[in-house]
C-alpha cells in the first residue's frame, strides 16, 4: 500500500493536535485519523494516547470497531475527548469497513466516488451510537481519510486534483485546496495494496509524530 500523508500544524502552534495511525498486516490494513479538541500540546497528548491504544489493541483477530471505539471512549473519560475515524481493509475478502465519531471524514474513488459519514459526538465525552459502513474494495481505489481541518467539500472529482500522480502529490493538492490554514489537520491518501508476509505479523506501522 502506498500512502500520502499530511500532518498540518495550525499557524502559531509548535505541535499538531491531530494525528494518524497506519498498521499493515498480511491481509489487512488499519488506517485512522484523530482530532484532539483544540490545538497544541494538550490535544497532542490525547491523540498520542489513542494511537498507543490502537497499536496495542487493533490486530487481525481483534479489529471489532465497536470494541475499539468503546475502549478508547472509556480511556478518554474525564478528558476533553477526541474525534476519530477508522478504516479497516480486509485484503483477502476485498471489503472496506469504516466507522467514525465527530468531524473526520473519508472518501473513496472507485468505480464511483463514495463518501462515508461519521456519527455525532466526541469520544470520551458522548458517543451517540456507532455506525459501521461497508464497501466492496477494489485494488487501485484511491482512499482519503482526514480530520476536520480538511473541508468536507473535498472531492476526488475536482479537476484541480491530478489523481494519476503519486499519492503524496494527491495529498498535497488536497491540503492546498481544501485545508484550513487556521486549523490542524491529518490527511491520509492510500492506494494499491501489494505486499506479502508469511507470518501474518505487522508488516509496517506508521504512528505519525
Amino acid at each position: 500500500m502506498e500512502y500520502g500523508i499530511i500532518l498540518h500544524i495550525r499557524k502559531g502552534e509548535n505541535v499538531c493536535g491531530d494525528g494518524y495511525v497506519i498498521r499493515e498486516f498480511e491481509n489487512a490494513v488499519l488506517m485512522g485519523v484523530m482530532d484532539g479538541m483544540g490545538w497544541g500540546a494538550k490535544p497532542r497528548e490525547t491523540v498520542l494516547r489513542v494511537k498507543r491504544f490502537l497499536r496495542d489493541h487493533a490486530k487481525p483477530d481483534n479489529h471489532h470497531f465497536p470494541d475499539l471505539i468503546q475502549g478508547i471512549h472509556s480511556m478518554m473519560v474525564g478528558t476533553e475527548g477526541v474525534a476519530i475515524a477508522l478504516i479497516w481493509i480486509d485484503l483477502k475478502e476485498n471489503i472496506l469497513y469504516f466507522t467514525g465519531v465527530g468531524g473526520p471524514g473519508a472518501k473513496v474513488m472507485s468505480t464511483k466516488i463514495v463518501e462515508f459519514n461519521t456519527c455525532s459526538g466526541i469520544v470520551g465525552c458522548k458517543v451517540e451510537g456507532i455506525r459501521i459502513e461497508k464497501y466492496e474494495y477494489r485494488p487501485g481505489d484511491r482512499i482519503a481519510l482526514y480530520t476536520e481541518g480538511i473541508s468536507h467539500r473535498f472531492t476526488f472529482a475536482d479537476p484541480n486534483i491530478n489523481i494519476m500522480q503519486d499519492v503524496q502529490g494527491i495529498a498535497q493538492q488536497i491540503g492546498e485546496i481544501y485545508g484550513n490554514e487556521k486549523d490542524d489537520y491529518a490527511l491520509i491518501v492510500a492506494y494499491d495494496p501489494l505486499r506479502e508476509d508469511e507470518n501474518g505479523d505487522v508488516i509496517n506501522e506508521f504512528l505519525g509524530e
